[in-house]
């Protein structure tokens, strides 16, 4: 009689760094930049700056990048950005405005609101909802900008997530984790 063999598994996808030279039509932009405002913020960078600093001066470096015109955010002809922050909650610390002058003043208030805990899934939806929700115009290209708070490369724990999903990945046809309630 004939008997059932098992098939070997297909093998698993890979996936490689890819440099496209494609870019964006112009047009108008929304942006939300969403920055963490966990305790671990508090910690130094190798130049001995605070990562919140550090954090809230690449902010200011983009916003200064952004098409802003001041008074005409209501329309067609300016970028907008919002300024999102993020702990155990997430919330909106500016809406979207050209008003370079309102998302300095939000960034500055940033620091005193650093507290424990790292909600990500709280910090895309609220990015999602400033970019998406009242006030949200179809012809601008609605962004969010959001550093995960664990890097993939030299000095990092392979047991942080971002390494661990990456390396899985690239590596199994499925990625495991094991503690997805963790604190910080």
């Amino acid at each position: 009689p004939p008997t059932a063999s098992a098939l070997p598994p297909p093998p698993a996808p890979r996936y490689f760094p890819v440099v496209l030279r494609e870019s964006c039509p112009p047009g108008l932009l929304d942006v939300a930049i969403v920055l963490d405002l966990s305790t671990s913020m508090r910690q130094r960078t190798d130049q001995g700056r605070e990562k919140l600093e550090a954090a809230i001066e690449a902010a200011a470096t983009f916003i200064s990048l952004l098409d802003l015109v001041p008074g005409n955010a209501g329309t067609d002809t300016s970028d907008r950005a919002a300024i999102v922050a993020f702990n155990a909650a997430a919330w909106t610390e500016q809406g979207l405005t050209a008003d370079v002058r309102a998302l300095g003043e939000a960034l500055a208030r940033l620091p005193a609101r650093v507290a424990p805990y790292t909600r990500l899934d709280l910090a895309v939806e609220e990015g999602a909802r400033a970019v998406l929700g009242a006030g949200h115009r179809p012809t601008a290209l609605p962004v969010v900008i959001l550093r995960p708070i664990n890097t993939y490369g030299q000095r990092q724990s392979a047991r942080a997530v971002n390494p661990t999903i990456i390396t899985q990945a690239l590596t199994k046809p499925d990625i495991k984790l094991r503690n997805l309630n963790t604190t910080r």
